[in-house]
């Protein structure tokens, strides 16, 4: 997953850095609701080809600590 750019995982002028705080407001409304009861997932959603998106789709679900710029081993695949 190298040849991930990061304009595929944020909004366009967005940073990694920038995106941690939104990143954190998701994974903590989703395990809230969870807690409830409910069984939601989500989080970032990427492909990794940003240019075709003919390449595989990912996702982090994770709290914005474990966001890393240019790594993307800790991304899930997403299956459609």
């Amino acid at each position: 997953m190298d040849n991930v750019s990061i304009e595929g995982v944020t909004k366009s002028g967005f940073t990694q850095k920038l995106a941690g705080s939104k990143i954190d407001g998701l994974f903590n409304y989703i395990k809230q609701e969870n807690e409830k009861g409910k069984k939601l997932f989500g989080g970032i959603v990427a492909n990794t080809d940003p240019r075709n998106y003919k390449g595989r789709w990912i996702y982090f679900d994770k709290s914005g600590k474990e966001l890393k710029d240019n790594d993307f081993s800790n991304w899930e695949s997403l299956e459609l």
